[in-house]
């Protein structure tokens, strides 16, 4: 039986270059963290999956938004430096794989 999930997926506006695509390593270094305020909601859905541990519905996502996005999807391809919530909870896409983000300015 298929799981529902919700996911919204945030993005740097494209004029903060200085932090887009870095990895979270170079966010924490260099910037002192995550800043909310650099992000735009991009999307919401309602993702359905077999798949049950967290790190396989992050990848389903991924993939789902770096090839054939939904028609009402605005953002550009998920990359490094953007976050996926997924039931609540905050992941930062990461140069391999995703990390968990418990707290962000």
């Amino acid at each position: 039986m298929a799981t529902t999930h919700k996911v919204s997926i945030y993005q740097i506006s494209n004029l903060i270059s200085d932090k887009l695509f870095k990895g979270y390593a170079g966010i924490i270094s260099e910037f002192g963290g995550i800043k909310l305020r650099d992000y735009k909601k991009v999307y919401n859905c309602n993702h359905a999956t077999m798949e049950t541990s967290t790190t396989a519905v992050l990848d389903e996502i991924y993939a789902r938004f770096n090839g054939e996005h939904p028609k009402n999807y605005k953002g550009r391809s998920l990359s490094v430096s953007d976050i996926i919530v997924l039931d609540g909870n905050m992941y930062y896409v990461d140069k391999f794989g995703f990390k968990k983000v418990d707290m962000v300015m």
